[in-house]
């Protein structure tokens, strides 16, 4: 709707962000909706139009948006659409990569009133929060207690912890803290029949007293777990990959490792064996089982100082064939950046001086931050892997006595050490500028997000790599390679035009054969995004079609 040119737009209330259009699509729906909650209701074309994307490569108009003020708005909506089969759809800060956020569906927004930090309990780290809260601003109200809630996904100041726990989201510093789910201790949840009711920690006795499969939604949630625990488990841990960063399909690896006491890859205790934390179950369920409408979550220390060394290479292959012997050093986070990205970066105003940094012959980067407890601890840190990986480097301090020494060949041409606050900025800009430079390409072929999001053994990075680049060579086209190499998480981009035949072929085509290679790899098709639209297809063949079938039960009993 084009604004009339002798209006000012700063006065034209169709600017405002609240504007609505006057043509309602479904007039019904919203009358008996807003009769029976009370919280807004939108099905106007504008206000739809808003919530059709979200930050992946898909789009879908919803039936209606709603702004829940209280879980029982969220379940009167629950109620009223499940007796009509209208989908329900949660939805955060909408910065999902896969799709899950746009569906024909009543969406509910939680930013806008569901959106506190409830509660603060310094002395036992926890914080009680609605699921709108944005990461960043709950971040800035730990702050003065010295604490954050640890997972930092890279759009950490527009994504909101229910989106969060949705995709079970981390992101660079997983290498230390893992994902959302190591720090979901409770939450209250509607369920599929309206039910509000809570999840946390139960015991295996308590599972047992609570099952009936012929019982009410609760019961029957309570009797599919028991005999997801009794039946599944074996086939669980063979199917499931070791990796730390796996949030494909739901986290059902997490709760036979609960019951069990097992260790989770990376080492994250798990506890005595008996009790299982069914919260955790959700993270990772996209909002599949249930509605999250509280939680409270644990948290985390903000470290004392930290200290950068970025690592420059020849080419991609050599930065990844330099992870794993890295990863002896212990550090925080370990980000890659390929030749596709640094070009891109040299021709941009804002990260070109960045890239003037970088020696000649650069064509890839490995940014290694460590977290220490003082200066002195970080600069030791840089200089005991610079002298490991980087030799020539002259790092600025000697190694703490004891340094790892690996006997892996040296490949980094250079490193530049960053130790204050603007100098560590500094390098992490051009670390972050692979997304947006990325979505500034204005020709129809575009760095599409549909396996962006693959993730292998760091120690198979280099095979992974080098079989990628073969089949997207096969297709035509080529990628950005950049993102969570530590963990082995790359953000791959193939570049392709979605608007012809060829790009569509293309994109059935890669995803397909990527998934085949991950799987050959014992890797995941998501390592942080989540399934959504764009990968659940492809959880067939990484848990093949028993546990597709175990999914598909736990779905149901959560929503029969």
């Amino acid at each position: 709707m084009a604004l009339e040119s002798n209006v000012d737009p700063a006065v034209d209330g169709r600017t405002n962000y609240d504007y609505r259009s006057d043509d309602v699509d479904r007039p019904a729906l919203v009358a008996d909706l807003e009769r029976l909650v009370d919280c807004e209701v939108r099905a106007d074309s504008y206000s739809k139009a808003l919530y059709a994307t979200d930050a992946s490569a898909y789009e879908a108009t919803p039936i209606a948006v709603a702004f829940p003020r209280s879980p029982a708005d969220v379940a009167g909506i629950v109620e009223y659409c499940r007796e009509r089969t209208i989908p329900v759809l949660p939805r955060g800060g909408g910065t999902s990569l896969a799709g899950q956020t746009v569906n024909r569906a009543v969406v509910l927004d939680f930013t806008r009133h569901m959106n506190d930090v409830l509660e603060v309990d310094p002395d036992c780290r926890t914080a009680t929060v609605q699921p709108g809260v944005v990461l960043g601003t709950l971040n800035e109200t730990l702050s003065p207690h010295g604490l954050k809630f640890a997972p930092d996904p890279a759009w950490g100041d527009k994504s909101a912890v229910g989106g969060a726990i949705g995709n079970n989201s981390t992101g660079s510093h997983s290498l230390a803290y893992g994902k959302t789910d190591a720090y979901v201790e409770s939450v209250e949840v509607v369920l599929a029949d309206g039910t509000v009711t809570r999840f946390g920690d139960v015991t295996l006795a308590e599972i047992d007293e609570r099952a009936d499969p012929d019982g009410d939604l609760e019961n029957r949630i309570y009797a599919e777990v028991r005999r997801i625990l009794e039946k599944e488990s074996d086939r669980i841990d063979e199917a499931y990959p070791d990796l730390k960063r796996n949030v494909s399909g739901y986290n059902l690896d997490r709760l036979v490792a609960e019951a069990r006491g097992n260790h989770l890859p990376g080492g994250e205790d798990t506890g005595e064996p008996g009790t299982v934390n069914l919260a955790r179950l959700l993270a990772g369920s996209e909002g599949t089982l249930a509605i999250v409408t509280e939680a409270t979550v644990t948290l985390e220390p903000v470290p004392e100082t930290k200290a950068v060394a970025l690592l420059c290479y020849p080419d991609l292959h050599d930065a990844m064939a330099d992870v794993e012997p890295i990863l002896e050093h212990g550090p925080a986070a370990v980000e890659v950046l390929d030749d596709v990205l640094i070009d891109l970066a040299r021709d941009t105003a804002e990260f070109g001086a960045v890239t003037e940094l970088l020696p000649q012959g650069t064509n890839a980067t490995l940014l290694v931050e460590f977290y220490a407890e003082d200066d002195a601890e970080g600069r030791e840190r840089v200089a005991g892997l610079l002298t490991d990986r980087c030799p020539d480097a002259a790092p600025e301090s000697e190694p703490a006595a004891g340094a790892p020494r690996t006997d892996a060949e040296t490949r980094a041409l250079a490193a530049i050490e960053a130790y204050d606050e603007a100098d560590r900025s500094t390098l992490w800009t051009l670390r972050k500028s692979g997304l947006p430079i990325l979505l500034s390409r204005t020709t129809d072929e575009k760095h599409v997000s549909f396996i962006e999001d693959t993730a292998v053994p760091p120690a198979k990075l280099p095979e992974f790599v080098e079989r990628f680049e073969a089949i997207l060579e096969s297709y035509d086209t080529y990628a950005s390679f950049y993102a969570h190499a530590g963990p082995g998480v790359l953000h791959v981009r193939p570049l392709v035009n979605t608007k012809t035949d060829v790009g569509l072929e293309q994109l059935h085509g890669i995803a397909d054969e990527v998934t085949d290679l991950v799987v050959d790899l014992g890797g995941s098709v998501s390592g942080e995004h989540g399934d959504g639209r764009a990968r659940t297809q492809w959880n067939r063949k990484l848990y093949g079609e028993e546990l597709w079938e175990t999914f598909k039960g736990l779905k149901t009993a959560f929503d029969p």
